[in-house]
């Protein structure tokens, strides 16, 4: 197994001798946030011929004696955050019950089979499985038995269901039971369509820090993701119900097809695949 799936996160200082008065200004500088930039030249080059050796962002910055000291790290801090902020109320309704107040609303990516749904509306048999659209549902079980699904709607709340029987609203990821289940609920479903369906570690990843960080394509190692989606083209599916990080969900999801990512050394994120997997893996 890959332990090690995340690269280590860079941190350093930049010091640069500014001389005494010319450049006074920047010293007065607001440096916590700020883009860093290092390139590379030689005395005569314009700024265009110069080559970019380090990109990251400022957390601070000193000055003493005509010496400025940049602190900076790479961009690892921006997935730090929880891969799902919408949460439920608990004020009813597609809002969740009271039980469901201030828990995430459920993340789900790729095919994904035998699965408990979040029942969000007990008392209308209203269940949900992914924040947002969805490619389409499977099966939904009763048990072992097979309930039959009569369409598709854009309203759950607004319809009814006949006993034995379902409906979808594919729009929202949710899906309507005509009667209580009389052993475990669970289903199949193919996961998040928002934006394009994915189904490969690599895909998925991309479309999480897309989607749910503030990294855009300019920040990814496109080429890198392109190659490691080839490495592993198996199917994966993930299910996210938890509050874990952005940079957590990542490294699960490289740990599944053998593979690493990090920030190189121009900012972008990156990643590899070191051998396929076997087969396919649930996180």
């Amino acid at each position: 197994d890959n332990e090690d799936a995340q690269g280590r996160t860079s941190f350093g200082n930049l010091e640069l001798m500014i001389g005494d008065g010319e450049h006074d200004a920047i010293t007065s500088y607001y440096w916590d946030g700020r883009d860093v930039e290092v390139k590379l030249g030689a005395e005569g080059f314009d700024i265009d011929e110069y080559v970019t050796i380090l990109k990251g962002t400022a957390e601070d910055a000193t000055y003493d004696r005509g010496r400025l000291s940049i602190v900076f790290r790479g961009k690892e801090q921006l997935l730090d955050k929880p891969v799902q902020e919408s949460l439920y109320t608990g004020a009813g309704g597609l809002n969740g019950g009271a039980d469901l107040a201030g828990s995430p609303k459920p993340l789900l990516y790729g095919p994904v089979q035998n699965i408990s749904p979040i029942a969000v509306d007990l008392d209308n048999l209203i269940y949900q499985v992914n924040d947002g659209p969805i490619l389409s549902m499977g099966l939904v079980l009763d048990g072992g038995a097979a309930l039959t699904n009569i369409g598709d709607v854009a309203d759950i709340e607004s319809t009814t269901v006949p006993p034995g029987y379902y409906r979808t609203q594919i729009s929202g990821g949710y899906f309507r039971l005509g009667a209580p289940t009389e052993k475990q609920l669970t289903c199949n479903v193919f996961g998040s369509s928002y934006g394009g369906y994915v189904d490969t570690a690599s895909g998925i990843i991309k479309k999480i820090c897309l989607d749910h960080t503030d990294l855009t394509e300019a920040d990814l190692n496109l080429p890198a993701f392109f190659t490691a989606n080839l490495d592993a083209r198996r199917s994966v599916c993930v299910i996210y119900i938890t509050s874990e990080s952005v940079s957590e969900v990542i490294t699960e999801l490289m740990q599944s097809v053998c593979g690493a990512w990090t920030f190189n050394s121009e900012g972008l994120l990156t990643q590899a695949v070191f051998r396929k997997r076997r087969a396919a893996g649930t996180i």
